[in-house]
């Protein structure tokens, strides 16, 4: 398995833009153990056919392998694991100037944005008043260079990675998106 892996084709970033994909890939970050279509359907409560057709569109561009097969009983099971452990989009990406997302919205800042505000949706439905829950913010400015904000992104994620579950530990969501800032004047 790769650490990381470019998409660079529209047609890769628009398939893997998905958000049921997003669902299969993350079946993944838990253990790198390899599914099958079936195991994954059982995972994410739909239909194994549903999640074959994704499967196959992750497969096509390269995010998703078969890394085993077994026979059971005259049928061949495929498993399949992630080629990388992070996926990057090595292109700009045309992205909404609207502020509200819809479900219409399919670009890739759009596709992330619903995510996270999804997320947050479930923090506020659940959330006790005065809990300290953990929420942290930092919306900053900074100064780097690609090769750093990919540095920061890698170790970002081996953190998090890095973390096992604990009898004290809780499932956080955690987003970290870095874009380039232009200056408005003209």
């Amino acid at each position: 398995m790769l650490k990381n892996k470019r998409l660079t084709t529209p047609q890769e970033i628009k398939t893997f833009s998905n958000p049921f994909r997003f669902k299969i890939i993350n079946l993944f970050n838990q253990g790198k153990i390899p599914l099958t279509v079936k195991q994954m359907a059982d995972k994410l409560e739909q239909v194994p056919s549903k999640v074959h057709y994704h499967v196959k569109a992750l497969e096509k561009i390269g995010v998703l392998e078969i890394v085993e097969t077994k026979d059971n009983s005259g049928i061949t099971e495929k498993y399949y694991l992630p080629t990388a452990e992070n996926f990057y989009v090595d292109q700009v990406v045309k992205t909404s100037k609207n502020n509200v997302y819809d479900d219409g919205q399919e670009d890739f800042i759009g596709i992330i944005t619903k995510e996270i505000i999804k997320n947050l949706d479930d923090f506020r439905d659940n959330a006790t008043p005065n809990q300290d829950a953990g929420r942290l913010v930092s919306n900053l400015e900074g100064y780097l260079t690609p090769a750093e904000t990919r540095e920061l992104h890698d170790m970002c994620v081996d953190y998090i990675k890095s973390r096992k579950r604990t009898k004290d530990s809780q499932p956080f969501f955690c987003s970290l998106l870095t874009i380039k800032k232009f200056d408005n004047i003209k």
